[in-house]
């Protein structure tokens, strides 16, 4: 359900290794066979004030990046059930695979939550976490308006993490869709 373009752009494996030499990928992560990465211009523009990332991007972001932008991370969780029964209606449902990915988030994560006062005191970040444990994705949705709201520093990108397993309505793409990542509505 990602469109080229709006939620992410797509490209091809040499895109990736040129910018890669070129050092111009400040956050990268891979999960599975996909790659995704962000550059130091999409970071240090002010109209991107959210991002969407994974444990090992928000590592990869802190050792790679050496601007000006300010972060915060908003930590968004789901019980492993609740995951468990939204991965089953998302479209091309494998339970291996399934599996598969969860081990691999499993270690990301412990490794993440063990860490998190290492982000707070070493790298002076905020951090926020949302629950995202019932049906209702406009509840976790309004839950991020409200914490950027709240918080605002037009040099602070929120980067969020989380294990949700929302299917077509992702997180990703209802932030997108209502604007939250260009300024605060």
């Amino acid at each position: 359900y990602e469109v080229d373009g709006r939620e992410h752009w797509f490209v091809d494996d040499d895109k990736v290794n040129s910018e890669m030499e070129a050092g111009n990928i400040v956050a990268y992560t891979e999960i599975g066979p996909y790659k995704y990465y962000v550059d130091k211009q999409t970071i240090d523009d002010l109209l991107n004030n959210l991002y969407i990332i994974d444990p090992q991007g928000i590592y990869y972001l802190m050792d790679h990046y050496n601007g000006e932008r300010k972060f915060a991370i908003i930590y968004v969780n789901t019980k492993k059930s609740i995951r468990d029964e939204r991965a089953k209606h998302r479209p091309g449902y494998k339970e291996d695979i399934y599996k598969q990915r969860c081990s691999d988030e499993n270690a990301q994560f412990y490794k993440f939550e063990n860490c998190i006062d290492d982000y707070i005191n070493n790298y002076n970040m905020k951090f926020y976490m949302i629950s995202n444990n019932g049906n209702d994705i406009n509840f976790t949705i309004e839950s991020l308006e409200r914490m950027i709201k709240d918080n605002y520093d037009d040099n602070l990108m929120y980067l969020v993490v989380g294990r949700t397993c929302s299917g077509k309505y992702t997180i990703c793409n209802e932030l997108i869709k209502r604007g939250i990542n260009n300024g605060i509505q």
